[in-house]
């Protein structure tokens, strides 16, 4: 037996035989004996003693896997939670018990697979030179091949080498060529929020060669609101979150889909309980600005988690000697490297890593709001139209509550698309103005509608409804023909361009139906919905509070995140969308131009969104709009 300084015991050599067993049938147990890691908090190597995340995280593989059916996991996670050494190793270890195991392992670059390879040859390094399994035979370990972008590793069962399993690490530039020719009982891809990993293709590649009950792992910390990582994410949290609701009220349903795993930086081992960062005795941890207040609150956390004095102290450490070095490195702020690299919730390392359009804090701050909003008030999804038909043919309406036509006006903005599955939305976003509080987003409608007069139709319909005063459907290729159809119906509201709109009126014709898209209008209407959200954010204590716009619905917030700058010019990143965000933008423009806001005083303005948040059961939300009250006098 050798003791290194750390005090972990490792066994470099079989006591009896049935340790030969146990540490064939028992991963744990083999990886304390076998698989020495490099540890940076320590000075020598020692043997792997799964900390409680790394336990925790092989708990969630054999539960959801168990219970729900699913075998692909998606890990959002912050730095070093060692999720690469776990699964890499029981691969290892896989390969070892079970003659005919095949994997693979995606890294997004050559150093990074030359890491990963050093991970699965760890447990052969010590292990005894003729290694016998249960029934006797002698496994070898054939030296890796390097290839191009491919390094493998094999295993043999007899001495025909007949019988092998067989570890193939390659890089995430393989794309198309990513395992042919190979039938996979498990995959890993690491660091997927990687730009090698954006397009997918490797990983839908490689998917196709997948046997069945294959395992599949895919881990990794964003870099930006764009790629397959933050796609992937959007698709299926809130999905599989509905269906975990569903499974416990009907055991049998299954899940075939991703199934995403988030670890926030403050569910280290090493952050939390004292293990790295005890308090002294008599020590006290008292929060020193509004980040650790809303940590040690639960304000902004994952699942609503409230920070220890001891995960404080930690990141007191890490934002020294990790997070400002590392943000000098990479040209970010340093709250902006935190976020990323140690997220505490799942929208926020998205946020951070990307070059957003719109202002991060309001953007954070609009996807808490909206996502507590919708936890006590599901929008209703209305059948709607003159004779209930419009709504059966296509498309999804979302509604807050009914519109009150006599109390407020509403304007309604339209994106248009091509219509087809897969492809951009056919929008519409319904804004609820306001006379003395900011105007609200009450509604939106999402569909693809290629049948244009029946998108036409749909549009009035909805007009009729909410006796809309303004219709801006904004006048692309397929935005024309709505707005032509719109006339011909006799749409109310319908938007006029005026001449003073540049390129609005096309040769012959006297008046412009629609809003017109050009980089003039298109810059005001996007510059215009920064600063109502702007407004919104800064609170009720400013003068022009009630200029902003509240939105409630996650699913615009999210097209906001995703909305980025890309040379110059505000749009949807890779593989993103935002027919949600132009609507918004329209209808949002449309209704600041509708009716003059009263003067009202600050103090008075917070009475209203209190008696507001009161009506609709926001709690928190009543409680900070009374501390304001109570800081102003």
């Amino acid at each position: 037996m050798i003791v290194f300084s750390t005090g972990v015991s490792v066994l470099f050599e079989p006591q009896t035989k049935a340790e030969w067993v146990k540490a064939r049938d028992d991963y744990e147990w083999f990886a304390a004996r076998w698989v020495p890691i490099a540890d940076k908090e320590v000075a020598l190597p020692h043997s792997i003693i799964l900390n409680s995340t790394q336990r925790h995280l092989k708990w969630y593989f054999e539960t959801f896997r168990n219970e729900y059916g699913g075998g692909n996991f998606l890990v959002y996670k912050g730095r070093q939670f060692g999720c690469s050494t776990l699964i890499d190793t029981m691969f290892a270890h896989q390969a070892l018990k079970s003659p005919g195991f095949k994997s693979f392992i995606f890294a997004n670059e050559s150093s990074a697979a030359d890491n990963l390879l050093s991970i699965v040859r760890r447990p052969y390094w010590k292990l005894p030179q003729g290694y016998q399994i249960g029934d006797g035979a002698i496994i070898n370990i054939k030296p890796e091949e390097h290839r191009s972008n491919k390094k493998e590793l094999w295993v043999y069962f007899d001495g025909d080498k007949t019988l092998e399993s067989h570890i193939v690490i390659e890089e995430a530039t393989a794309g198309a060529t990513a395992g042919v020719g190979h039938t996979a009982n498990a995959i890993h891809f690491s660091e997927v929020g990687k730009d090698e990993f954006d397009d997918g293709l490797a990983i839908g590649t490689s998917m196709q060669t997948l046997s069945r009950d294959a395992m599949v792992f895919a881990e990794g910390t964003p870099n930006g609101a764009y790629g397959w990582m933050y796609n992937t994410w959007q698709d299926v949290w809130d999905e599989f979150n509905d269906f975990r609701k569903s499974y416990r009220k009907n055991p049998s349903l299954k899940w075939n889909g991703w199934v995403p795993i988030f670890l926030p930086w403050f569910w280290h081992y090493g952050y939390k309980g004292g293990l790295r960062f005890p308090l002294r005795e008599g020590e006290v941890i008292k929060p020193e600005n509004t980040w650790e207040e809303n940590m040690m609150e639960g304000i902004g956390t994952h699942m609503g988690y409230r920070c220890t004095p001891e995960n404080i102290k930690a990141m007191r450490y890490l934002w020294e000697n990790r997070i400002k070095p590392g943000a000098s490195e990479v040209g970010l702020t340093a709250e902006e490297y935190r976020s990323q690299e140690y997220p505490s919730n799942p929208e926020e390392g998205f946020i951070q890593s990307g070059s957003t359009f719109f202002s991060k804090d309001i953007i954070r701050e609009g996807l808490r709001f909206s996502r507590e909003f919708m936890r006590k008030h599901t929008p209703d999804k209305y059948g709607w139209g003159t004779d209930g038909w419009t709504i059966k043919r296509d498309g999804e309406l979302k509604m807050l509550k009914d519109p009150d036509p006599s109390r407020f006006k509403y304007t309604i903005g339209g994106d248009c698309a091509e219509g087809k599955e897969g492809n951009d939305w056919d929008t519409l976003t319904i804004t609820e103005v306001r006379p003395d509080t900011p105007n609200q987003v009450i509604g939106y409608w999402r569909a693809h509608q290629d049948d244009k007069y029946v998108h036409a139709l749909m549009v009035k319909d909805l007009a009729d409804w909410v006796r809309a005063s303004t219709v801006a459907i904004e006048g692309d290729k397929f935005g024309h023909t709505v707005n032509d159809h719109l006339r011909r119906l006799g749409c109310r509201g319908l938007y006029v361009a005026t001449p003073d709109d540049a390129g609005s009126f096309a040769a012959g014709y006297n008046k412009s139906y629609g809003w017109t898209p050009n980089v003039k209008t298109r810059s005001i209407m996007l510059g215009e919905l920064q600063a109502a959200l702007r407004k919104w954010y800064d609170g009720p204590t400013t003068p022009n509070f009630i200029d902003g716009v509240i939105i409630p619905f996650p699913e615009i917030w999210t097209e906001i995140q995703a909305f980025v700058k890309m040379k110059g010019k505000g749009q949807a990143t890779r593989g993103a969308h935002d027919d949600l965000v132009i609507s918004t933008g329209i209808s949002v423009s449309m209704a600041q131009d509708t009716t003059p806001k009263k003067a009202i005083k600050p103090k008075s303005q917070i009475d209203k969104m209190i008696a507001y948040y009161k009506q609709i059961g926001m709690g928190s939300a009543v409680k900070f709009y009374k501390g304001l009250k109570k800081a102003n006098g």
